[in-house]
């Protein structure tokens, strides 16, 4: 037996023919495809004896007597995990050192193992698994990338692209980049890589103007018109023009007034005739309170444009919301006799013919509007309306109806139709349309008187009672409709629900006298002696001089009811 501590010295391993000599400790690259042996093990136990090879992933002891790969040793799938092969020498039990073996592929081996995977999801697992073991592999990222466009994984190749661009932004990357974003519809991305594409080259009109345009559609407006104006200097004539047209526009909408007009002012210095800058100047004027400015821009405006009668329909606009009416008169009617059929125009002489209170100019012009659009709810609604004030009901109640079908929820219409039928003695419909405003929630008591009037002439006391019990439901303490509710109760013979009714009544109204006496009468039908007694009493306290109850009262006292109502 050695009696000394064991110790290994080095290790001899061929690799693929070729010898290495390890130290114990030391470590060895090496590839699954290698062919490797131990040719010769060096330490200080005399011949060897009791000197093995040990190693937890494989049989490490067969290498002393065979050449093998490394992938059939391991398998491919354990070979591709970047394993690290501890190789323990051991005396015995005892171990004596260690050499290592780093398992490591080379790029192509990932990228012949991916090519081998014929499922799309798996090659891209491959070619993630080798990305995050070689991380600056730029041809496995490239593949992987290709992948990702192959399987429209977007989000995934824009992050691959976003590494290319970091360390090398060249216009190619971020065009590849751009177009990616706007595949997958990231709008921060977009802007991103607009960005940096200007950064790129400063004179790039084409991104500066996409960059604008979304920065603009993004509400972004101060850091749009930024873009705009660095575009000016880039741009010939004809593209300034548009673009302080643009910036205008932008500007207003930003509430930049004054930067506004002088952007209109130098649009209309390179193009006079153009007859919208001025529109918008009078409009801008108007805004700072400078009149004289915006008349003169305004006059400008409709001299260009004195046959065009989209011009003159946007000046009669302008007038009508400063309320100009007489002025904007006649240019709509000059639209109109050129153009009958302009709904725009009728529309606004609409407008004008209501602002000036012309009932029978504004009727006419309804007519107009309903032969051209007949389901045109706010005409058919102001025509009925126009009818009901001069009491024309037949006709009202004719448009109202078109606009109740269109709008069967508007409470204001059901309510004048309601009015309508009522003055016409058309019950029926009345009584629909009353149903009608409560189940829209108006629940006026009005309503519910007229519903049972009608109900009680016509007799249709179930009807009446289903009413009433879901109103006096949704209003307790309306004394008024629980009355209703007892009414339709008495006449369908249910004395005990109307008996309930008339209490629930007398919490309200205590002092009732005539109504604890029909109480009482009832109490005293239906046998209920003892409570019918009490009501009786009830009424004597109210009205010591009604004979009735006091005859009624005493009557039941002497039958020997007192008693019990004592008990």
């Amino acid at each position: 037996m050695h009696t000394v501590e064991p110790m290994l010295y080095s290790m001899v391993v061929s690799v693929n023919d070729q010898p290495h000599s390890l130290l114990s400790g030391e470590k060895l690259t090496i590839h699954p495809k290698d062919r490797i042996r131990v040719v010769k093990i060096s330490t200080n136990v005399p011949f060897n004896i009791g000197i093995r090879l040990y190693c937890q992933m494989f049989d490490a002891q067969s290498l002393v007597y065979d050449e093998y790969r490394v992938v059939d040793l391991l398998s491919e799938q354990v070979a591709f995990t970047n394993p690290t092969l501890n190789i323990k020498v051991k005396y015995y039990e005892q171990e004596a050192g260690q050499v290592v073996f780093l398992v490591r592929p080379f790029v192509g081996d990932w990228l012949e193992k991916a090519s081998r995977t014929i499922d799309r999801k798996k090659r891209i697992a491959v070619l993630q698994e080798a990305l995050r073991k070689m991380p600056g592999s730029e041809e496995i990222r490239s593949r992987l990338l290709e992948e990702y466009l192959k399987a429209g994984q977007l989000k995934k190749a824009a992050q691959l692209l976003e590494h290319l661009a970091t360390k090398a932004p060249t216009r190619e990357v971020l065009d590849q980049l751009l177009d990616l974003y706007k595949k997958a519809g990231d709008t921060q991305g977009i802007i991103s890589t607009l960005q940096r594409l200007i950064e790129l080259d400063p004179n790039d009109k084409d991104s500066r103007y996409a960059l604008a345009e979304l920065l603009e559609k993004k509400g972004k407006l101060t850091k749009a018109i930024a873009q705009y104006k660095a575009l000016l200097n880039l741009a010939s004539a004809e593209e300034r023009f548009d673009l302080y047209v643009q910036l205008g526009y932008l500007s207003a909408k930003a509430g930049k007034t004054k930067q506004a007009i002088d952007y209109y002012e130098k649009a209309s210095s390179l193009h006079a005739k153009d007859a919208n800058l001025y529109y918008n100047l009078a409009y801008l004027y108007e805004k700072l309170g400078n009149k004289k400015k915006a008349d003169y821009y305004l006059e400008k405006a409709v001299r260009l444009k004195s046959s065009d009668l989209d011009g003159r329909i946007k000046l009669a606009q302008h007038w009508i919301d400063e309320g100009k009416y007489k002025k904007a008169r006649p240019l709509l009617e000059q639209v109109l006799k050129k153009r009958p059929k302009s709904l725009k125009a009728l529309l606004l002489l609409m407008k004008v013919a209501e602002k000036t209170r012309d009932s029978s100019r504004l009727k006419e012009i309804y007519k107009r509007i309903l032969e051209l659009r007949p389901r045109n709810t706010t005409v058919l609604y102001n025509l009925g309306a126009l009818e009901y004030e001069v009491g024309r009901l037949k006709q009202a109640s004719s448009y109202l109806e078109k606009y109740v079908s269109l709008k069967p929820k508007d409470k204001a219409a059901h309510a004048l139709l309601f009015d309508i039928y009522k003055q016409r003695n058309q019950a029926e419909k009345a009584i629909r349309e009353a149903e009608t405003l409560l189940r829209l929630g108006t629940h006026d008591l009005d309503l519910y008187t007229y519903i049972f009037e009608v109900l009680k002439n016509d007799k249709d006391y179930g009807k009446l009672e289903g009413i009433m019990k879901t109103a006096v439901k949704r209003e307790p303490r309306n004394v008024q409709l629980r009355k209703y509710l007892l009414f339709a109760l008495l006449q369908n013979n249910e004395e005990q629900r109307a008996m309930m009714q008339m209490e629930e009544i007398l919490k309200l109204e205590p002092k009732n006298g005539e109504l604890w006496l029909h109480l009482a009468k009832l109490k005293e039908k239906n046998k209920k002696y003892v409570e019918a007694m009490a009501a009786y009493k009830r009424v004597v306290e109210l009205d010591p001089n009604n004979d009735q109850a006091a005859d009624a009262y005493l009557k039941l006292r002497l039958r020997g009811f007192e008693e019990k109502s004592t008990q």
